[in-house]
């Protein structure tokens, strides 16, 4: 099982491990971080136990003890709600009698994926403890008992806030964003990975858009085809279907197999095929290279892309047609293509006008229909003996149940991430602000305005947002196009092109969360007052 000599799928394998191994990333950076934020909340009462005694070894324990009795609270939870989910993802998917997914067994538990979940949800935890570990083991017991612990919290700062830029309010809210690095690492860390992980798993739904075929734009509802490859279909068959009601598009093929070409010194067999004008608009859409009305209009060709063949605009196939041989342009390189050729041949599109002056041809092969309601009954009366219908209509809705089905599987994982990126900020700032509550005591009694607070939170949770954005936008774009190498370029041809959109959402949410994440500390400080304030810590 897992073995296959297709590179494909050893990319597949590459992806998905890569894609594991950013999930397990994002894991640790939440969990370090919500440890640190709590080291940070509690750094006076670890000082109070270097004072009655304990020693830097016995704190470190500490931390991982306390993160043991998270792991023996959490895995449990997690197990039995991943359970719980992957028995409903069953359920569902078997509901939708989909003939590419079989019966699967509900009501079943995966005892290695169990031992696995267990195994990594430690290996986090404990991974994610030890840099708090070693950041409360250092507090000292002078620091605890006199109460000036903000340079254990806080890397001093040895100059004022630059407001060469800034207001005085947003740049010292800068200012207290950078003063931890290693809070600013964690946090922004954790955000970024979860703009990576955004823009790789849509990938995956581009992916299947590609290799699902009834997905496909020009994917047929009904065809109407010959019994034998040696029949053809009048054009009179198609007039009569296009009269027929439901139809949202109707094309016709000409087809012509097993064709001698020769293409720079390499002779293979060639399949031509026509195209109609409903056709060359999805066909554009596949170009990667050249012109489709030197085509459409003009005596060119389309050639499907390969990675074996070094296609290029411009040069010549030789075709040993029944009439003689016969030299034609390529004039178009597609991505793909609806067809396979025999034996590994080479797939050439053309214009009608171009296939009948090269073969003598102007009967269609097959007909193909594209309906809105099911008029399988009114087209099969259009057929004789000779012919026969194909009828894919459930199929198609089976293959598109499949594709939204994984959609919402994918989009709903990202959801979970994104929800557990967004209460990873919310806990952040609220302890960063709780650990500088003396602080801003102190600017409240010199006269700093509530306003001006507000706008300094406002100024850290914005640096942690813009940092992670920009950490995460440009790994993840890095990311996004190495997949799409991996995963698209390399079986359709298709070039890479940045997700503008699926980035500018990304950011616009990081944005968004950053002022819902600033809401509750600032709230919290005008509840307090100056006296309560100064003696928070």
């Amino acid at each position: 099982m897992g073995q296959s000599n297709d590179s494909s799928m050893v990319d597949l394998y590459l992806t998905a491990g890569i894609l594991f191994l950013l999930i397990t990333m994002a894991a640790t950076f939440m969990i370090a971080s919500s440890f640190n934020m709590s080291v940070l909340e509690r750094t006076q009462f670890f000082g109070l136990l270097r004072c009655l005694g304990a020693t830097k070894k016995q704190i470190k324990r500490y931390i991982r003890r306390e993160g043991l009795r998270y792991c023996l609270k959490g895995i449990p939870i997690g197990l039995l709600a991943g359970c719980g989910m992957m028995w409903a993802a069953v359920l569902f998917l078997n509901s939708l009698n989909v003939k590419y997914l079989p019966a699967m067994p509900v009501f079943q538990i995966s005892w290695p994926a169990m031992a696995a979940g267990t195994v990594i949800g430690l290996l986090v935890v404990m991974l994610a403890s030890r840099s708090p570990a070693k950041k409360a083991a250092k507090v000292s017991p002078q620091a605890a008992v006199t109460g000036n612990i903000n340079h254990v919290n806080h890397q001093p700062i040895n100059r004022a806030a630059n407001t060469k830029w800034f207001r005085v309010d947003r740049a010292m809210g800068f200012q207290h964003a950078f003063s931890n690095k290693k809070s600013m690492v964690l946090i922004s860390g954790s955000f970024g990975l979860s703009i990576i992980l955004f823009l790789c798993f849509t990938v995956l739904i581009t992916f299947m858009g590609h290799a699902l075929r009834p997905l496909k734009p020009y994917a047929p509802d009904i065809s109407i085809m010959g019994a034998k490859d040696s029949v053809l279909l009048d054009r009179s068959i198609m007039e009569e279907a296009k009269a027929l009601p439901h139809i949202r598009n109707i094309y016709g093929r000409m087809v012509l197999h097993d064709i001698p070409a020769t293409y720079q010194q390499g002779n293979n067999t060639a399949t031509l095929i026509s195209y109609d004008e409903p056709q060359f608009k999805w066909a554009a859409d596949k170009l990667i290279s050249g012109t489709i009305d030197q085509v459409q209009n003009g005596n060119g060709v389309f050639v499907t892309y390969s990675e074996d063949l070094k296609w290029k605009v411009g040069d010549t196939l030789t075709l040993g047609l029944p009439g003689g041989s016969s030299e034609v342009h390529i004039a178009g390189i597609l991505s793909d293509a609806p067809f396979v050729a025999k034996k590994g041949g080479w797939i050439i599109i053309s214009s009608e006008a171009t296939f009948t002056a090269l073969t003598g041809i102007s009967d269609y092969t097959i007909i193909d229909m594209q309906v809105d309601e099911d008029i399988s009954g009114q087209a099969r009366s259009l057929i004789t003996p000779e012919m026969r219908l194909l009828d894919e209509q459930q199929g198609n809705r089976e293959t598109r149940a499949a594709y939204y089905a994984m959609a919402v599987f994918v989009y709903g994982f990202l959801l979970v991430i994104a929800l557990v990126a967004l209460i990873n900020i919310l806990n952040t700032v609220n302890a960063s602000v709780s650990s500088r509550m003396g602080n801003y005591g102190v600017m409240r009694a010199v006269g700093m305005s509530g306003r001006q607070l507000k706008r300094m939170v406002m100024a850290e949770a914005a640096a942690y947002a813009i940092s992670g954005s920009l950490l995460g936008g440009v790994l993840g774009l890095l990311l996004h196009r190495f997949f799409y190498g991996l995963m698209i370029t390399s079986n359709w041809g298709e070039l890479w092109q940045p997700p503008i959109m699926i980035l500018t959402i990304t950011i616009a949410a990081a944005i968004l969360t950053t002022f819902v994440a600033a809401i509750s500390p600032t709230r919290k400080m005008d509840k307090m007052s100056i006296v309560n304030v100064v003696n928070a810590q």
